[in-house]
């Protein structure tokens, strides 16, 4: 549990400087890049959310086991448009 506290306190920090990363690059369409990504995020929480309340054994292994996929698929995720913008210079 321990470990699960400091990922999530860590997002506290992590997530706002990410989104303000990424919409300084669209200057004129910041409110509709806002929304799609607070919108985005509403999606995949209730979608998160939904998985954990299906797998639910009265433990906390599915909720480790979603936010552990989520991390690593935002970790691939990475690695993939990081390589394939590296590929186009």
């Amino acid at each position: 549990m321990i470990c699960n506290f400091l990922y999530v306190a860590s997002l506290g920090m992590i997530l706002p400087n990410a989104t303000a990363g990424g919409l300084s690059r669209h200057g004129a369409n910041t409110g509709a890049a806002s929304a799609l990504v607070g919108s985005i995020q509403y999606l995949i929480g209730a979608i998160a959310s939904s998985l954990v309340s299906y797998f639910n054994n009265g433990k906390s292994l599915p909720m480790t086991a979603l936010i552990g996929c989520c991390g690593l698929a935002a970790f691939s995720l990475s690695i993939f448009c990081t390589m394939k913008k590296m590929n186009y210079r």
